[in-house]
This record gives structure tokens, sequence and C-alpha cells, in this order.
């Protein structure tokens, strides 16, 4: 027999499910029970998959308090900022900003990637003007190059005193001249950032942050944003994570540890996440980001075998090495196929009917397993795989499922592939909610139209 269909959490309304849940509550096909349960083709111990998050909410008492407003905008409209002006303070603050740093840190990324593949060999030009020694200096900064952040120094202190980059530049100049202590000293921007408020969401005005001429052919103008006015934003956020968190702040510094960027330290701790931070998020079980935090740190991929009897994601990755031992796509995808299926069903034998919400929660679930695979291959050196993971996160980035950090990740990795056609759709669609990402807009708009003109028009990448 076919279990019942329900379309609310609980039977008070859950508006979290209001739209779109028609379509999206489900019975078992033809009225009869799959031949085989999903969860016994995974491969993952029973007892890590119970401990994800879509099971622990199964429980109407445990998701009661996650069906409130501002979670709705979280989680189901990934609306950040709202739901952090929705907000309270305490952990669920600590997330909501812990989200919005990583968000603008990824801009920051994406933004410094473009830059440094404009004005960097070989696409760079003879006529660039030069103060892009400015922009190289702060995109590989950024991007964990600080040989090649230093080796634009000089070429920064020779620009006029007049240069429109120089306020954006001496900061930069003098912090890698010193002992490089992240994080800069940003005080010394000209940005009109307000202090730290929780529960509050700045932008960045002033835009653009100053015009560039190119020497010829033609002395066109380029507009430019800093990739500073992100990172500012992103150290912003981070700040008011700390404060709402309290005496929990190690929270949110390894909940953000796999959006850091490359220039900054690593972070290794191991915490439990409570499922304010978990609830909706990349992170399937308690210990998943703390493993995250390590194989991104000194301990390397050495954190699987640390972790994979206590982090489900851990478990994941072994559960789909190839015979050389990497990560491999096919048998990813794989398990994420099953694993989707599986959170369905037995979210429904748990809770004793289907509801609206769990094919949801397995999308998003889904969505997050591919991410963090996708960066378990790229520290193991397999950038193919590694695109090919984040390709398919996208695919099932509908909805609750399109997390918008995660879709300025693949931004940043397309930009550092010199592929911007996707990265500029989904700017474009991120935006419309976070008008400061319009910096990241205009790093793109220029890589775009240089790597267009030295391919011919053609449109390489994934």
């Amino acid at each position: 027999m076919s279990q019942p269909v329900r379309a609310t959490f609980s039977t008070t309304v859950g508006p979290l499910l209001l739209v779109g849940v028609l379509g999206l509550a489900t019975a078992c096909p033809g009225g009869q029970a799959a031949k085989e349960p999903a969860l016994s083709q995974v491969g993952i111990d029973r007892a890590l998959f119970d401990k994800t998050w879509p099971m622990l909410v199964v429980d109407e008492e445990v998701r009661a308090p996650y069906q409130e407003g501002l979670w709705v905008k979280l989680v189901k409209d990934r609306d950040y900022a709202r739901a952090i002006k929705l907000s309270q303070g305490g952990l669920a603050s600590a997330r909501f900003h812990a989200d919005a740093a990583a968000l603008y840190r990824q801009g920051a990324q994406a933004t410094a990637n473009a830059y440094v593949q404009y004005f960097d060999a070989p696409l760079g030009q003879a006529y660039d003007p030069p103060e892009k020694a400015h922009l190289l200096m702060v995109g590989k900064t950024l991007r964990g190059d600080l040989d090649g952040a230093r080796a634009q120094v000089d070429a920064v202190g020779q620009l006029p005193e007049d240069s429109p980059v120089q306020p954006w530049a001496k900061p930069w100049s003098t912090w890698l001249a010193g002992d490089a202590t992240w994080p800069p000293d940003l005080s010394g921007f000209p940005t009109s950032l307000p202090d730290v408020e929780v529960g509050t969401w700045p932008e960045v005005d002033k835009r653009p942050s100053y015009t560039l001429k190119e020497a010829e052919p033609g002395d066109n103008e380029l507009s430019i944003d800093d990739p500073s006015l992100l990172l500012g934003l992103a150290l912003w956020h981070e700040s008011a994570a700390r404060d709402a968190a309290g005496d929990q702040a190690k929270l949110v510094e390894v909940y953000g540890a796999r959006y850091r960027l490359k220039v900054e330290p690593a972070v290794e701790e191991r915490v439990e996440m409570p499922l304010e931070f978990l609830f909706g998020s990349d992170y399937l079980s308690a210990l998943d980001a703390s493993f995250m935090a390590a194989a991104h740190g000194p301990k390397g991929l050495a954190a699987v075998d640390d972790y994979q009897g206590e982090s489900f994601t851990a478990a994941a990755v072994v559960a789909v090495r190839g015979d050389d031992g990497k990560i491999d796509a096919v048998k990813a995808i794989d398990l994420a196929n099953d694993l989707r299926r599986a959170w369905k069903e037995e979210q429904g034998l748990a809770a004793g009917l289907n509801e609206g919400h769990h094919p949801i929660f397995a999308d998003v679930a889904v969505a997050g397993l591919y991410r963090n695979l996708a960066y378990i291959a790229e520290l193991e050196g397999n950038r193919e795989t590694s695109g090919k993971l984040r390709i398919a996160a996208r695919d099932v980035e509908r909805d609750a499922a399109a997390a918008p950090e995660g879709l300025l990740a693949l931004a940043a990795w397309d930009a550092d592939n010199q592929y911007t056609i996707r990265g500029s759709e989904i700017i474009h669609q991120l935006a419309r909610r976070a008008p400061s990402l319009e910096v990241v807009r205009t790093a793109f708009d220029l890589i775009g139209i240089r790597v267009s003109r030295s391919r011919g028009g053609g449109t390489p990448g994934m």
C-alpha cells in the first residue's frame, strides 16, 4: 500500500511548504513499495545516515523551530538579507551572518580570479593600464599566492601619488611588506561600511571604485570595482556572526572554514555543529564541518581516515573512491542518486507518511554532498572530477537547493578556468538579492570579452 501524503510539516501549515508543495508531495509509485530499499544500496553505515539533518528533523518537535519565517527565508528562499533582518540574535543570527560571510568571500574570490586571469599572462596585454599591478597584487593575495603578490609591490609603488588605485593599494602594500598576518587592516580602505551590528545587512556603495585608462589601441576606460569591497563585507559578516554566537564563536570559524580564502590561516578544530548550523546546509552531520575544515588545513586528505566513522561526508568520500584511491565521478553521481531516493524514502518511513518537504530536503542534502565531494576532489588534484561534481550540484540546485555561496564558488571556479558564461548567469541571479555582488559582474564582464576575443568567439569550459 502507498503511504499517505501530507503537504505540510505538521497539522499547522509550515510556511516553508506553501510554494510548489503540491508538485513535490509524492506517494510510492503505483501504490507499491520499492522492491529494494534505497538505503541498502548506499553502502554507508545506517547510524551515520540517521544522524544526517534531513533525518533529524523528521521529528515534528525537533523541526518546529525551523518553520518560522526567518528560516523559510534562509532555507527555502535563500534570502540571506531578509533572514538576517528577521533574526533576533543567538545561534540563528550567527548562522545567517556566517552564510553571508561565505557568500561574500566567494564573491571576492571570483572577482580576484577574474582580474588575475584578465591582466596576467597569457591574456594580459601590453596596453593594459599600469594600475593593473594593484589588481594583480590583490588578486594574487586572495588566491594565496603571496610571492606573486609581492612581485607586484614595486610596480604599485611606482604609480603616481594621485593614481585612483592608491587609496586601495597602500594598505595592501603595507601589509605585504610586513609579516602579512591575516587579516589586513581594512580601516585604510575608502569604504563606508557601518559598525558591525547583528541583524543588519550593509551594501557597498561608490561604484565603480575607479576607472582606469588603457594606453592603446583605443584608449578605452575600464570601470573597476575593487575586490577589497567584497572582502570587507565578508569580514564584516564574520564579525557579526561571532558577536551573535558569543562564547560559541568557534562554531562560526569551523562552519566557514571550507569557504575561507587560500590566504587565510586554516581552521582545524573538532566541533560538533548544532542543528542551527546544520539545517538546510551542505553539512549533513554534526562533524562534517570539522572534517572539511581539517581537510582544507595541514591535515589534508588524511582527515578522511580520521573522520570516516563519524562524518557522513567523510564516509561518502570513502564510498566513491575509484581504483586509484581518488573520488570517481561516476561513483559519486550513483551514490548521490541512491541517497536522494534513500532520504525521500526514509523520511517518509520515519514520519509514517510522505510530506512535501521530504523531496526538498533530499535535494538540498544531495547538492551539499556534491559540493563537498567536489572540494575533496580538488584537494586530490583532480580538477576535472571536481568540475563535474560542481556542475552536478548546480543541476539539482533549484529553489531550496540553490545555496548562493555554492553557486558563487562555482562562478569563482569558472573564472579561474576562463569560462564566464555560466558565472555571469549566476551573478545576474544572485545580485537581485545581494546587490553588492554587482562587483563580481564588473570583473566578469571584462574577462568575458577578452576570453571571447582570444578564442575567436568560442565558449570554452565544462
